[in-house]
């Protein structure tokens, strides 16, 4: 896992639409202790929207970042623990938080006829996300996708 493979995992996250960030509680793994090999970031992608019944997703690439200020921390701990109070349980020292920044985004609801795809850069995403959030704020999974630059291979 830490050679540069795509990951994914199914996780609960928090949200703040204005800028639009993703809060994502995490612990020291093979792919954490990666994106702080390069520097604290790393090119990533999130989906949003695995429930069948609702059938609307939201596709983002971006950067993900490791939070590591106090003063910021504080604030990510209001925001995803007013969201997460059962997760407050699991926080230690050792749990560390990314913070997910979308630059390019799709939407997509295959229930509508002809079904909605909107896609579009960061600017006009906080409308979107806020309606995603206020049609459906049980959408409380996401996929993350860590894409980690793979070493270019030198030509002989």
């Amino acid at each position: 896992m830490g050679g540069g493979e795509p990951h994914a995992a199914v996780v609960h996250y928090s949200q703040q639409t204005d800028p639009v960030k993703i809060f994502i509680q995490t612990y020291p793994t093979v792919k954490v202790q990666a994106i702080k090999d390069r520097g604290g970031r790393a090119p990533a992608a999130v989906v949003v929207g695995l429930d069948e019944a609702a059938f609307v997703t939201l596709q983002m690439h971006g950067q993900v970042r490791i939070v590591s200020d106090s003063a910021e921390l504080e604030q990510v701990y209001k925001i995803h623990y007013a969201k997460h109070p059962d997760a407050e349980k699991y926080k230690s020292a050792t749990t560390i938080f990314l913070e997910f920044t979308p630059t390019w985004w799709r939407y997509s609801d295959f229930k509508t006829d002809p079904e909605t795809t909107v896609e579009g850069k960061l600017g006009s995403l906080t409308r979107i996300l806020r309606r995603l959030i206020y049609v459906r704020d049980v959408l409380l999974t996401c996929r993350i996708f860590l894409r980690l630059a793979r070493p270019p291979i030198n030509s002989r």
